[in-house]
């Protein structure tokens, strides 16, 4: 296609360097929007995010925080226990200890008792 205008040489490329230049800025335009519209649109899940974080944190101090009560030392001092007789499972099953007289004295415990009984 041929242009025919009556403009000097200067003017057109003047003209074109103009045009380039509104190209340029009309892009980094639309760049730039393209750029707020994805921040906008990540803010919800960052905002969900980090109020999950917070909570996960808050319920780990939480546990943290009641890994001292007294239920907690009654189990691990059970533990103890157990491990205890266990060993002494063990020491005796040559002198044919039985395994009754080694746990003699604790209390009974089943799946069905409470804990007042215990």
């Amino acid at each position: 296609m041929i242009h025919y205008t009556l403009l000097p040489e200067k003017e057109i490329r003047e003209l074109k360097r103009e045009y380039r230049i509104r190209l340029f800025i009309s892009i980094l335009f639309f760049i730039s929007i393209a750029i707020v519209i994805g921040i906008f649109s990540l803010m919800p899940a960052f905002i969900m995010s980090y109020s999950q974080e917070k909570s996960a944190l808050n319920q780990i101090e939480l546990v943290r925080k009641n890994r001292n009560s007294k239920e907690i030392e009654n189990i691990i001092k059970e533990l103890k226990q157990n491990s205890d007789d266990l060993k002494k499972i063990n020491l005796n099953i040559n002198n044919k200890v039985s395994y009754s007289e080694i746990i003699s004295g604790r209390p009974f415990i089943s799946a069905f008792s409470t804990p007042s009984a215990l």
